[in-house]
């Protein structure tokens, strides 16, 4: 039903995201980000259509190309915490590792319970070999409450700090 109505043409963006998505869960993850494509060249700088398209491409193992996406639509996305979130995590895994350290250091001086920001910031520092940051923000995330997150931050960071034994024994109980 929703290909009928994206082709009587004159649809507007979000039938094409609706589209999208419906083949995303279908399986056709290469027709759905076609689909994110169309949406976003109806309507640039729209942030549903920039965080479908990189989400989209991530999923079919274009990370590299969610990255210039996401860098292209910086003004689009700003101020969304979730293009937000999505943009550093691909810059953290594929593209400048320093900008999104900056960026997520900058949002933990204003959002200082942000838990998601800061599991994000230990895991930056991990990649960055600097543990005594990483310290830092495990004891951070670990003050908000403990989770199998702040446990698996833990055991990246005992694990790069050569603790191999005490890495293994972070998930016990």
């Amino acid at each position: 039903l929703m290909q009928e109505v994206v082709n009587t043409g004159g649809a507007q963006p979000e039938a094409f995201r609706l589209l999208g998505r419906f083949l995303m869960a279908d399986g056709r993850k290469d027709d759905a980000v076609a689909n994110y494509r169309v949406s976003l060249a109806r309507r640039p700088n729209d942030p549903e259509g920039l965080k479908d398209l990189m989400k989209g491409l991530v999923e079919i193992d274009r990370a590299s190309e969610a990255l210039a996406v996401a860098r292209s639509g910086l003004s689009g996305g700003q101020g969304d915490r979730e293009f937000e979130d999505i943009w550093l995590r691909l810059e953290q895994q594929v593209g400048d590792a320093n900008v999104a350290r900056v960026r997520r250091e900058r949002i933990a001086t204003v959002r200082e319970n942000d838990r998601d920001n800061l599991l994000a910031l230990g895991e930056i520092y991990l990649r960055l070999n600097d543990i005594a940051k990483a310290e830092q923000m495990v004891a951070r995330v670990r003050a908000l409450g403990e989770d199998l997150d702040s446990v698996g931050l833990e055991a990246a960071l005992l694990w790069a700090s050569n603790k191999r034994a005490e890495a293994a024994g972070a998930y016990d109980v």
